[in-house]
């Protein structure tokens, strides 16, 4: 977890599965905790487009404004899904 300026996107490891519209919330030990990001475009490492992250461990690039930090976490917010 963290944040590529080159990207202006989030990276992540995937965990757990989610697509693009799903309601993310944020685990922090900053600012951002607690805070909310919709699942915009996602990305792969060769810049492929990503609607559905499903495979563990991949590496992702989310496109935000939001900068996390490294130890940073997503999490499904199961709340907000329909």
């Amino acid at each position: 977890m963290g944040y590529s300026k080159e990207r202006g996107a989030i990276v992540v490891e995937q965990r757990g599965r989610f697509k693009r519209g799903d309601k993310l919330e944020i685990l922090s030990a900053d600012d951002n905790y607690a805070k909310e990001l919709t699942v915009g475009d996602v990305f792969d490492e060769e810049g492929n487009i990503i609607d559905d992250c499903k495979y563990v461990q991949q590496k992702l690039y989310i496109k935000s404004d939001v900068e996390l930090q490294k130890f940073d976490i997503l999490r499904l917010n199961i709340k907000e899904q329909k």
